[in-house]
């Protein structure tokens, strides 16, 4: 500008200067500041930048409703306000008092009573450098992480409980994968087998088999692919070389994300040791009632499921197959059915333990055999059933009767004798 000498301008120069880009660079910063300023207040997790005093600088919305006392500018410390309960100096293990003395990335966790809530908050202190890379502040993020653990304490609780039913089992638990590798095992497989865990972990569940179970590995797999689960009898060989009689139940599970199949293995030494015992007294009941000529009999559902041949004798038939199956009313004679149905009645329901009485066969037209029978309630085939065993009293029947005419007949007449009209008058009166 050129002044007169009265002191009035009188012309002025200048120089303009295109700034344009500048102004755009000014407003694309303000409107980036802007959506960083949205971008972090919207976000779920609180952020807060602290100068080297460990002072605020900046604080998103979330922070500022988490801890309402944060304040920008302020010279109150976080520790002091980041806090339910305010300290007089930074804790030792503060992740943004590490970062800012060495430069790196810390993390921590805290428990904290937000909104009246319990809360476990995980910290994350990074550094912010200057153009010297020089450390001038930190970032703290706070990010709720209370849910997460609960989920993990549980899943922590979930695995301690499995492993404890795991362990605590009395049947041999293995879990291997579909290509046959062993992935878990319980302490009972590891006693049973002689092995340690690691050592038993690399054998696969084929490897157990005794080699002549080998044949029927092949058909197991395929049942327990289409159906997803199969029951089988095996012997499994210990590391001694000690055989061990074994029922496996197997299914499909999904174990650690995968497809895996769970194994549970049952000792059955004893009970293979019983059906043995039991077959060998089967074995010698048969031989004994074979080879018996008491009639001996087993009654179930009203028919006769066993008998020997001696019963084929006094009922008809010609041999203990044809009397199979036979109904035990039809073998009787028609007086004794009544009370015999009764008495055997009584002892499938367990209401007497034994019964007897006399019971009449017939083994061919005309003809009556007697019988002394008793019975006794027994399992056969795991049902209830009647064992019954009898004995042909025929000859004493007839005896007895001839005795008693004898006794009431004349010896020379053959006519009835005073004995006989005295029974009879007493009988009427």
């Amino acid at each position: 500008v050129e002044w007169d000498v009265n002191g009035h301008p009188v012309r002025a120069a200048g120089t303009l200067q295109d700034i344009s880009e500048r102004i755009q660079s000014q407003r694309a910063l303000a409107e980036s500041e802007q959506k960083y300023r949205s971008v972090v207040d919207s976000i779920c997790v609180g952020v807060v930048m602290l100068d080297a005093n460990l002072r605020t600088l900046a604080v998103n919305r979330q922070m500022h409703e988490w801890f309402p006392g944060v304040e920008v500018g302020s010279r109150t410390p976080c520790y002091k306000v980041l806090t339910n309960t305010p300290r007089e100096k930074a804790c030792h293990d503060c992740p943004t008092r590490l970062t800012l003395k060495d430069g790196q990335v810390h993390e921590g966790t805290e428990r904290l009573i937000l909104d009246g809530q319990g809360v476990i908050l995980r910290r994350v202190s990074s550094p912010v450098l200057d153009a010297d890379g020089n450390v001038i502040a930190a970032v703290e993020t706070f990010e709720d992480i209370t849910e997460r653990v609960r989920a993990e304490d549980a899943i922590r609780e979930s695995e301690a409980r499995y492993r404890t039913l795991f362990d605590s089992a009395t049947d041999a638990i293995f879990v291997h994968d579909a290509d046959g590798r062993m992935l878990d095992c319980n302490s009972v497989a590891c006693e049973r087998l002689g092995y340690s865990r690691d050592d038993l972990l690399k054998l696969g569940p084929h490897d157990l088999d005794a080699p002549e179970y080998s044949d029927a590995q092949t058909e197991r797999a395929a049942e327990l692919k289409q159906t997803g689960e199969t029951t089988y009898e095996t012997a499994h060989v210990t590391r001694d070389g000690r055989l061990i009689a074994t029922e496996v139940s197997a299914r499909t599970i999904e174990y650690s994300g995968a497809p895996a199949v769970i194994s549970v293995a049952r000792d059955i030494t004893e009970r293979k040791e019983a059906e043995r015992q039991l077959m060998l007294s089967e074995r010698k009941f048969r031989a004994f009632t074979e080879q018996s000529l008491t009639p001996i009999w087993v009654v179930q559902d009203g028919r006769i499921v066993y008998c020997n041949a001696a019963l084929a004798v006094y009922i008809g038939v010609r041999d203990a197959a044809q009397a199979h199956n036979a109904r035990i009313r039809d073998i009787v004679a028609a007086d004794d059915r009544a009370e015999l149905e009764g008495k055997l009645n009584a002892l499938l329901l367990g209401e007497v333990e034994a019964a007897r009485m006399v019971i009449r066969f017939s083994p061919g037209p005309g003809q009556v055999r007697w019988h002394d029978a008793q019975f006794a309630r027994i399992d056969y085939e795991g049902r209830a059933a009647v064992l019954a065993a009898s004995q042909d009293i025929t000859e004493i029947k007839l005896l007895m009767e001839q005795l008693d005419a004898e006794r009431l007949r004349d010896s020379l007449t053959g006519l009835y004798n005073r004995r006989y009209f005295n029974e009879v008058i007493a009988h009427e009166a």
